[in-house]
């Protein structure tokens, strides 16, 4: 939702205290009714803070709580100063505040807003954009560039991002549209994990990478030279997408914790180490207890798809989450409901409240993966600062095309290299994220077997990703394949042969470009590569959407689509190489 979209649900305010939600909000199914009465118990979508409502079209629908108003299929708090906002959840560093006559969250006094949350200005000990001479040349954006095609990377736990893009990502369902005060979203997980700090190695080595300056700020601005802010030490005013901001210098990259600018740390430190010949187990994802360490990003899709991602109780309570009797974990997207047109589909998004670094190894075992015509699933690895601290992706690919690719997004300075099965002809070998054309360096699987039908139909298979010190590795097997030594549980990865992507660590140590990842599930629709015309209308891009549906938005609306949307996963094991 646009920022213009949202100050007018904030109007609303002014009207009775309990606003009825339009009927394009989310329905389950259409259900018809003369009264409200007749909507209690109808399973309609009920978002928290409300109840069921018959809207003035005799369909149900839901009405917010007193003290609520509607906004994006949601019960948003209603407000006339900070003090009146005491639920919703913050990002670090700032305080619900109230914005535009709804709760949203606002940054502290000494943290700038950006489309990452709040990053710390400059101390009276740290230098000002005055005194900063060795600043790099910045990343300068124009509005309407177009953004990385897996823009899905720009939110994250527990902070978001934005690029390019003339929407902002909610933070608590509320947007300012203030200049002087600009409050850039951050998702809502139900459950945020503990910030993890940043260690501050003492040796550094000099890179020619520039970063991507940080997101805007809030003052209008044309070039960088108009904007004259209070930044943090090593870092440099930008002008970004018409808006002030502020990215670290060359050799510098934006802190973990949001604090500021840290140095970028090269392979010549030290030799990699090799990974162990007998892996140790780590950590599993399996059975019952599936779900215990993820948490459910629950707010706007950043790759701006048409899915409202729900909580972990209301996706149990939908039945898009559940574990079956056999042991195995689903995560669905709303694979019943017929909606009316523009009307978002419920889906979910899941990360893991663990984070890996070089030295993991990643097996995932899936019985069957989302596909049809409108998805875009993925699953994925990735940390904020995007993309300071890289992504990986493992199963990804759009609509209901036969093959699979996966891709790294990295900082500036990180080349694919390597021997892969894998096909890399017209994929860059370029993995910097803001490159320009492919914004990521891929390769691709033309396999059938390893996406979507052909995945299935193999009766599923499994994915291994190895982040180790020597670089990225990823292999694939479908069912009838799989190494004995993975179905034991006691992995020999030097025994697997040649993976199906790898990217050497001589042209791109994992230490440096490949930080603190959380594992990642989601499937939205459409959005900013699935939703393309040109991607959605080309058979080997899409299969057999076009012409069953016109468009992508058409394909959204039919149940029938999603049919096959869903993860199905045995278990995710993890080990210490």
């Amino acid at each position: 939702m646009r920022a213009c979209e949202l100050s007018a649900a904030a109007a609303l305010v002014g009207f009775a205290s309990v606003a009825v939600a339009s009927t394009q909000l989310q329905e389950r199914d259409i259900v018809r009714c003369t009264t409200t009465q007749d909507c209690q118990g109808s399973g309609v979508y009920l978002p928290p803070n409300s109840v069921p409502s018959c809207s003035p079209r005799r369909t149900c629908t839901y009405a917010c709580n007193d003290g609520f108003v509607s906004a994006n299929g949601k019960c948003q708090q209603v407000c006339q100063t900070d003090s009146d906002c005491t639920i919703g959840a913050t990002s670090w560093n700032s305080h619900l505040a109230c914005i535009s006559g709804s709760c949203g969250w606002a940054c502290n006094d000494g943290y700038l807003s950006t489309g990452g949350g709040c990053l710390a200005t400059a101390t009276p000990s740290q230098v000002s954009s005055k005194q900063t001479t060795q600043a790099a040349p910045s990343t300068t954006t124009a509005a309407g560039t177009t953004t990385p095609q897996s823009l899905r990377t720009m939110v994250g736990s527990p902070l978001a991002a934005t690029v390019g893009s003339s929407a902002t990502i909610r933070a608590s369902g509320a947007f300012s549209t203030d200049l002087d005060r600009v409050v850039l979203g951050v998702p809502t997980p139900e459950t945020s994990p503990t910030p993890t700090p940043t260690t501050t190695k003492t040796t550094t080595t000099t890179t020619t990478t520039t970063t991507t300056s940080a997101h805007p700020t809030g003052t209008q601005c044309v070039v960088n030279a108009d904007c004259d802010n209070s930044i943090p030490a090593d870092s440099h005013n930008t002008c970004t997408w018409g808006f002030c901001g502020w990215g670290c210098n060359s050799g510098y990259k934006l802190g973990f914790n949001g604090g500021g600018c840290v140095p970028i740390y090269t392979a010549s430190l030290a030799a990699p180490t090799r990974p162990a010949a007998t892996p140790r187990l780590l950590r599993s994802y399996a059975g019952s207890s599936f779900f215990d360490r993820w948490f459910f990003y629950n707010d706007t899709d950043p790759t701006h798809g048409m899915v409202n991602y729900v909580g972990r109780n209301y996706a149990n309570k939908a039945g898009l989450t559940y574990i079956t009797s056999s042991g195995s974990a689903v995560l669905s997207i709303d694979r019943k409901s017929k909606l009316a047109p523009g009307v978002y589909r419920e889906s979910v998004r899941i990360m893991s409240t663990d984070t890996y670094d070089a030295g993991s190894l990643i097996i995932i075992d899936m019985k069957h993966v989302p596909y049809g015509c409108s998805t875009w699933p993925a699953f994925w690895t990735f940390n904020w600062p995007w993309p300071s601290y890289g992504e990986i992706d493992v199963y990804e690919g759009v609509n209901s095309r036969f093959f699979n690719q996966m891709t790294l997004h990295t900082e500036n300075g990180c080349t694919r290299s390597g021997s892969q099965t894998g096909n890399v002809q017209w994929a860059s070998p370029n993995c910097y994220a803001y490159s320009g054309g492919d914004n990521g360096c891929t390769v691709f699987d033309y396999d059938p077997s390893s996406y979507g039908a052909g995945f299935n139909a193999a009766g599923g298979g499994v994915f291994a990703l190895q982040i180790a010190e020597t670089g990225v590795s990823i292999w694939r097997w479908q069912r009838s394949q799989i190494p004995g030594d993975v179905k034991s549980g006691n992995p020999r990865p030097y025994t697997w042969g040649t993976p199906v992507a790898e990217w050497d660590g001589a042209t791109c140590d994992t230490r440096t470009f490949i930080q603190k990842q959380m594992l990642t599930f989601d499937i939205t629709t459409c959005g900013d590569w699935a939703g393309i015309d040109g991607v959605f209308q080309r058979g080997d891009l899409s299969g057999s959407c076009y012409p069953q549906y016109a468009n992508c938005a058409a394909a959204v609306q039919d149940p029938a689509a999603f049919s096959e949307a869903y993860f199905e996963v045995n278990y995710i094991r993890v080990f210490q190489v």
